[in-house]
C-alpha cells in the first residue's frame, strides 16, 4: 500500500484545519422540538430553527436516556409528534434535575448543521491541527512506522490516521512462516480522541480508550474551539 507523503500530508492538512468543529454551550432548557422542525431536521434554539445532521435525534435521544432504537423507530415511523412530546419532556425533567444543566452542541463549519450533542464535561474533543502535530512528531521520531492512510468524515468531522510498522513481526500461533505488519490509529471523533491497536494475540481491532501517551500529548497541546452561534 503507498503511504502518504508529504505533499498529500500538507494538503491534507490545510483541508483538515480548514473545516474544524465548532461548538456552542448553551442550557439544554433553550433547546425544543415539534413535529414540524423535526421532519425538516431542525430543532428550536430559543425559538429559532437550526438544521442538523443526519443521527442528531439518535444523539440527542440517547443524552436524554431514550433507546436509540425507540428513537430511530419513531423517525423511521413518521411519528414526529409522539417523539417530540418524549424529548420535550425528559428535557425539561433534566432541566429541572440535573447538576449539570447545560449541554454542548457541536457543528460542522462548513454546512454549520449541529451534528452532535453531549455534556460539556465530556467533550475532550481537540482540534485536527493538534492530532496532525501528534502524528507527525510519532513519524518523526519512529522512522520504522508510516503513515499509510488519512480516513475523514467531512458531515460527522470524524478523522482517522493510520500507521504501520514497516517492518514484519513473526506470528508464531499463526504458524511458523507466518509474518504480519502491525499498526494503530490516531482517531479523532466527534467529541474526543481515541487510539485503535491491532493486537495479534486477538485477531482484531481492540479499542483502547484510556489514558495513553498519544492521548496526553493531544490534551497537552488542547486548543478551545469556537462559538459558532
Amino acid at each position: 500500500m503507498k503511504e502518504v507523503s508529504s505533499q498529500n500530508f500538507e494538503q491534507i492538512r490545510t483541508q483538515l484545519e480548514e473545516s474544524e468543529s465548532i461548538t456552542k454551550r448553551i442550557p439544554i432548557s433553550a433547546i425544543s422540538v415539534d413535529d414540524e422542525c423535526m421532519k425538516r431536521g431542525q430543532i428550536l434554539i430559543q425559538g429559532q430553527p437550526v438544521r442538523v445532521g443526519q443521527g442528531f435525534f439518535n444523539r440527542l435521544g440517547s443524552m436524554l436516556k431514550v433507546n436509540q432504537s425507540l428513537t430511530r423507530g419513531m423517525m423511521d415511523r413518521g411519528e414526529h409528534r409522539i417523539a417530540a412530546s418524549l424529548i420535550n419532556g425528559l428535557k425539561e425533567y433534566q432541566s429541572l434535575n440535573s447538576k449539570e444543566p447545560d449541554v454542548l452542541l457541536i457543528a460542522n463549519a462548513q454546512t454549520r448543521e449541529i451534528i452532535d450533542i453531549c455534556s460539556p464535561s465530556r467533550y475532550r474533543k481537540v482540534t485536527n491541527s493538534t492530532v496532525l502535530d501528534v502524528a507527525e512528531r510519532i513519524l518523526s521520531d519512529n522512522s520504522n512506522l508510516s503513515l499509510e492512510t488519512v480516513d475523514w468524515n467531512p458531515t460527522t468531522g470524524a478523522l482517522s490516521l493510520n500507521l504501520l510498522n514497516n517492518e514484519e513481526i513473526g506470528f508464531s500461533q499463526a504458524g511458523p512462516d507466518e509474518f504480519f505488519k502491525f499498526g494503530f490509529s490516531i482517531i479523532q471523533t466527534s467529541t474526543s480522541p481515541e487510539a485503535e491497536y491491532c493486537l495479534p494475540s486477538k485477531w482484531k481491532i481492540a479499542s483502547l480508550k484510556v489514558v495513553l501517551v498519544i492521548l496526553l500529548l493531544l490534551l497537552m497541546f488542547f486548543v478551545p474551539l469556537h462559538d459558532f452561534l
